[in-house]
């Protein structure tokens, strides 16, 4: 089945929370055990395509226009330096992803990168919806809660299917108000092998 690479990727739908979760994973520097990266996977592809074609992917929704081989080409390079980084990798990325009204999956950046574990953050579908209108930080993406349900499965179906096939560890982190404290102890326990004392505040 080939060695993993001391890589976790995060994911889960827009407003699900796991850059919440994960920044404050983070955040407490006692849970360092080793040399730590974080890759915001799209957010870089973003950053890179603005450099590449100045003018045309101001927009990160814009990206969804952009040609397929481009796309490849730059994340095939982003995959090369994180296995080729050093120490743990926390790649924050979505396996399946919105392409106009369609669910897209993506198994080439785990399948390449070969993560020992992934982490999948869900939550109620409702929440999300409700968490994409009052979010004003970022522009989110609306969907309907059974869209939302939809997307969900298939991003967990689709990476249990890639864990399945290079032998990666999954841990569902269900990310509803309340439990931030068990969260937040599943997600370092995940990137980290550990336990330590979590934060006590929540959405």
């Amino acid at each position: 089945m080939g060695e993993l690479n001391n890589i976790v990727i995060v994911t889960g739908v827009s407003a699900s929370g796991k850059d919440y979760l994960l920044d404050h994973a983070l955040s407490d520097q006692s849970a360092e055990t080793q040399p730590t990266s974080l890759f915001p996977f799209g957010t870089m592809i973003h950053q890179r395509m603005k450099n590449y074609y100045p003018g045309k992917y101001d927009d990160p929704h814009g990206l969804q226009r952009a040609p397929t081989e481009a796309l490849k080409e730059v994340a095939s390079g982003l995959v090369e330096e994180i296995v080729a980084a050093e120490g743990l990798r926390i790649v924050n990325t979505h396996v399946a992803y919105l392409q106009g009204e369609s669910v897209v999956i993506d198994p080439f950046a785990g399948i390449k990168m070969r993560p020992r574990d992934y982490v999948v953050v869900t939550a109620d579908p409702a929440e999300i919806a409700k968490r994409r209108i009052t979010d004003t930080r970022k522009n989110r993406i609306r969907e309907e809660t059974s869209a939302i349900e939809i997307h969900q499965r298939i991003g967990l179906a689709a990476v249990n299917a890639i864990a399945d096939v290079i032998g990666s560890r999954v841990t569902v982190i269900n990310n509803n108000p309340g439990p931030l404290a068990a969260n937040l102890a599943l997600m370092r326990t995940a990137l980290h092998g550990i336990d330590t004392a979590p934060a006590q505040d929540g959405f």
